[in-house]
């Protein structure tokens, strides 16, 4: 396609002009021109670099800080020996968690027995658990031993705390108990009734057999398995030797390891939703 001739000719002439006018621009201006604009490029790089760098000073990151739980040391409110006769001795001590916050999923304990002159004759060590505001009744089974033991000593490994989440209030209640001689052994009885929602694969139970004074003479324990929702479990527990002490009320109690993840089921079996370990 052809413009039209006078169309063509003022193209013509427009561009002549333009070509008169940049002959009339001196050359210093030329010059100036072209030093302007090889010095922008060199400078809008350093300008970038600079600017970059302000920002990146002028940004302050938050340092994140992980703090470790933290709680009063667990607390033994009570320890003793106790014997089963035929020179067989225990011992046992309550432990007490008086955090609400906190639980350990795991510490060690050590029983020591020693003799009138200091020395040692039994030494047992274990772990166990505890949840927050929480009395554990800790046992040391019975064993021979040449001597009778006249103190225990009770250490607790370092506190080693997490935080406490997801803890179920459970209630459980004995019924039917029964204590007293059987064929020269000592036997105490109950049902437990599992009074809640939740299928519980193990409880621990322990006893503690008190004379009229609420003085510890005997000491057991053992576990229950697989509990439906408000099923009662008949259990016992057995003391096969003489107790130094008449006992007039056994102390029952039972508790979950609710750290332990599957702990709890419902009714469908299916692992209830509760803390697994992690942090």
């Amino acid at each position: 396609m052809q413009l039209p001739e006078n169309i063509e000719l003022a193209l013509q002439e427009k561009v002549i002009n333009i070509v008169e006018a940049l002959q009339g621009v001196s050359r210093r201006l030329w010059v100036g021109l072209v030093a302007t604009i090889i010095l922008i490029i060199p400078l809008s790089i350093g300008f970038r670099i600079v600017f970059k760098e302000l920002i990146l000073n002028a940004y302050v990151s938050t340092p994140i800080t992980y703090v470790s739980p933290s709680g009063e040391d667990l607390r033994i409110t009570d320890k003793g020996i106790v014997s089963v006769g035929d020179s067989r001795y225990g011992a046992y001590a309550r432990v007490v968690n008086p955090n609400n916050n906190v639980m350990q999923r795991s510490f060690e304990y050590e029983f020591i027995l020693s003799d009138s002159s200091g020395d040692v004759l039994e030494k047992f060590k274990a772990e166990s658990y505890i949840l927050p505001d929480q009395e554990r009744a800790l046992i040391m089974p019975a064993s021979f031993s040449g001597k009778e033991p006249v103190s225990v000593e009770v250490l607790l490994s370092d506190p080693n705390w997490i935080r406490a989440r997801d803890i179920q209030s459970l209630s459980f209640i004995f019924e039917n108990q029964t204590f007293g001689l059987a064929d020269g052994q000592f036997v105490a009885t109950a049902v437990l009734r599992n009074d809640n929602p939740y299928i519980i694969p193990e409880i621990e139970i322990t006893s503690l057999l008190l004379d009229i004074n609420h003085k510890v003479v005997g000491a057991n324990f053992t576990t229950v398995n697989d509990v439906l929702p408000r099923e009662s479990r008949f259990f016992r527990h057995v003391w096969p030797g003489e107790l130094q002490g008449e006992v007039a009320l056994v102390e029952f109690r039972a508790s979950v390891n609710q750290m332990k993840k599957g702990s709890l089921l419902t009714e469908e079996a299916n692992i209830f939703d509760q803390f697994d370990g992690r942090e």
